[in-house]
């Protein structure tokens, strides 16, 4: 005999999902509450801390940082900088065009 047969486990049940979500916020409201609350904005606790020095707006450029990143994938930038224009629109065409691409072949398979 089956032990799960006809049993609530075999059924999804949207409450249950409910309650997980409900659970999960309630752990991460608890953990956010222990945290220090003397935090003063606008002084030098908000202030960014990189590697023991405290940089000027303009002498820390994104590309220094992730030098190796980039220099690793520097083939597919040069690729993917090509072919970037910036326009919304096409962006949006593409997601469209992946997205019924790959449910025309959900469908077939």
């Amino acid at each position: 005999m089956n032990i799960l047969s006809n049993s609530i486990l075999e059924v999804w049940n949207p409450l249950v999902g409910v309650c997980f979500f409900l659970l999960i916020v309630l752990f991460v409201y608890f953990i956010r509450s222990c945290g220090e609350g003397k935090c003063q904005e606008k002084t030098e606790q908000t202030r960014p801390f990189f590697s023991g020095n405290l940089p000027s707006q303009n002498s820390l450029k994104i590309h220094k940082v992730y030098w190796g990143f980039f220099e690793a994938l520097k083939g597919y930038y040069h690729r993917l900088k090509a072919i970037h224009n910036g326009i919304i629109n096409d962006y949006v065409y593409w997601f469209v065009l992946v997205v019924v691409i790959i449910l025309i072949l959900f469908v077939i398979l």
